[in-house]
């Protein structure tokens, strides 16, 4: 279990906890049950269990507890709870991609389909001899959908070699290591997934070239009515799916975007946090230490703190009144900071004053969702209003605007303030200037060995540690850039292939056009239109199907960008120039060529 979290060098035992520390929750329990032990059975225990140790204490308190029990391997995909351990994922996450997968893989499919279907003309006459000579249409159908599972096959083995050569790429843009794809659980599933993949992209080819008489494909054959719009459908299909994932992308850069130039209602900039670690030296040197790094004038401020900000508050209960003077009984997270630490977060009071040295233990400062939770109706209104927490009686002496102490996906909750008692501190935050930052923080680690020669210095950034809030969002945009990318691809390239069948069919309707006097650009368009079209129906397909499927990703955010109609303007564009530029090559080459060429044989 410790190899697991390879931070942490060293353990150490609770044996000497007393039971007067059952209120301790600044750590994580781990339960190994008994093998076949009834796990149901043992959380029906735990109401039981709580009263015993904690019910005269929480009576006392007025607090509440309550116990649950949760699977190890359902926390990273399952669990939403506060302060877990890392940031978590979301199995939300997993589908969205899994769909992806699957439809960039129909994307692929539906090339095979139409270029197929379109090239049957090659084999019409191939075909036609081989019923005249006693081959059946089953035959011919195992025939054609072998070829189609063995150009699966060559495919697997190609994306094996390319998987193997992109381990390194997949590891760092994931975070993770690829797992073994060589596994016999792996190469079982690929396989299935690669016979299936050709028996079903193989199969519409199949029966439609075996279907026709053996006269008629000896003689001549031309697409049907059915044929083409068969081709016509799928190619909206696979336009539908780049477009949708186009706008899926879009709102992922827009709502990362958000989350970075939010304002937290604190100034996350240059601002450095540094870990007291438990060393008592830190907490008995600290003054001497803060005036000699404000005498340096790249620092502008020093402040102290018993937690994090950024997902290190900690639940208290209070007793209050609301606005018409009720007694509430209720639980806050509260925040104990040093005298300077509203002034170094850069925080609006907006009502009453901040601390003074005579408000330890006596004075709280609320945020503005407090204000509102609470009743109180106005930052105004709550000031004085009483503020009980544990055995101690204070007051609300001040309200600061909304900050955000956790990630945007959840909305800001009520906050307490309070002055921490001198020298009591985990944290010490540091407030730099712009210029010389390397210099600075050359200084600064002299200025630590010098007061506090024996302990561990550790420090970050506050914006470093944001972002780990978003690692999992962060990792889910690149990865789902990279299969906007492949869709757009492989949709290319199924194009490509199917406006050369397109304009080979039209060589020389296009060589009369010419004679008759058709302009180059005209004949460029004449060919692009028809592409064009089902690109924009495609638009009209896939642009809903986004909608939804982004609004649905959306919700998990509190505080989260409306996805406008720009976007989806600007994915159509996009899809609309890709399939100009794809199309564009055949039908330039097509409109440039000799019309003699394509109408001597008449």
């Amino acid at each position: 279990f410790l190899g697991s979290f390879n931070t942490y060098e060293a353990a150490v035992p609770m044996s000497r906890i007393s039971d007067w520390r059952w209120f301790w929750n600044g750590f994580y329990t781990y339960l190994l049950l008994r093998e076949g032990a009834n796990r149901e059975a043992l959380a029906a225990k735990l109401p039981e269990f709580a009263e015993r140790y904690l019910g005269p204490k929480m009576r006392e308190m007025r607090m509440f507890y309550t116990f649950s029990l949760q699977p190890l391997g359902d926390i990273y995909l399952h669990s939403d709870l506060r302060y877990e351990i890392q940031a978590t994922g979301s199995m939300d996450t997993v589908i969205i991609f899994a769909t992806i997968g699957v439809l960039v893989l129909l994307i692929a499919c539906i090339n095979y389909m139409n270029l197929a279907t379109a090239r049957a003309l090659r084999r019409t006459k191939e075909v036609g001899i081989k019923k005249i000579l006693g081959a059946t249409k089953g035959d011919l159908v195992r025939h054609f959908l072998l070829e189609a599972v063995l150009v699966a096959v060559m495919s697997l083995l190609v994306a094996l070699l390319f998987l193997e050569l992109a381990r390194p790429f997949i590891s760092e843009l994931t975070g993770k290591p690829l797992e073994n794809i060589f596994s016999r659980n792996s190469l079982g599933l690929l396989t299935g997934i690669t016979l299936f993949v050709g028996l079903s992209s193989g199969l519409y080819p199949a029966l439609f070239i075996s279907s026709f008489k053996p006269i008629s494909m000896v003689k001549s054959w031309r697409s049907t009515a059915s044929g083409i719009l068969v081709r016509k459908g799928l190619v909206i299909l696979q336009f539908a799916v780049s477009i949708a994932l186009l706008v899926g992308i879009g709102v992922v850069w827009n709502q990362m975007e958000y989350i970075r130039s939010k304002d937290l209602g604190f100034n996350k900039e240059e601002l450095l946090i540094l870990n007291q670690n438990g060393f008592s030296e830190v907490n008995e040197g600290i003054d001497p230490f803060r005036e000699e790094l404000l005498a340096n004038p790249a620092i502008s401020g020093v402040a102290t703190s018993r937690g994090l900000i950024v997902g290190g508050l900690s639940n208290s209960h209070i007793e209050t009144v609301d606005g018409s003077g009720k007694p509430v009984s209720t639980s806050i997270y509260q925040h104990e900071v040093g005298l300077e630490y509203l002034d170094v977060y850069q925080m609006q009071v907006l009502a009453g004053r901040s601390f003074v040295p005579t408000d330890t233990g006596s004075a709280y400062i609320v945020n503005e969702a407090a204000v509102r939770v609470l009743g109180w109706g106005s930052p105004e209104n709550a000031l004085g209003k009483p503020f009980g927490v544990g055995s101690r009686t204070s007051q609300v002496i001040g309200v600061v605007k909304d900050f955000h102490f956790s990630s945007l996906e959840n909305p800001i909750e009520p906050v307490a303030v309070s002055l921490a008692r001198p020298r009591q501190f985990s944290r010490i935050s540091v407030r730099l200037g712009g210029a010389q930052l390397d210099e600075t923080i050359m200084f600064l680690e002299q200025t630590w060995r010098k007061h506090f020669p024996q302990a561990l210095l550790q420090y970050s950034f506050m914006n470093d540690r944001l972002d780990r809030q978003y690692q999992p969002q962060k990792i889910f945009g690149k990865v789902f850039l990279v299969f906007v990318m492949l869709s757009l691809v492989v949709a290319c390239l199924g194009l490509f292939g199917l406006a050369s069948y397109a304009t080979e069919q039209r060589v020389k309707e296009v060589g009369i056009r010419k004679v008759l006097g058709a302009s180059v650009p005209g004949v460029v368009m004449l060919l692009s239109a028809d592409f064009l079209r089902l690109v924009f129906g495609a638009f009209v397909v896939g642009s809903p199907v986004a909608y939804f499927t982004m609004s649905r990703w959306l919700q998990d955010f509190a505080y989260r960008v409306e996805i406008g109609p720009g976007l989806f303007l600007l994915a159509g564009a996009f899809a609309m120039v890709i399939a100009f530029v794809t199309v564009g090559y055949h039908a330039i080459r097509s409109a440039l060529s000799n019309p003699v060429e394509a109408l001597r044989c008449e």
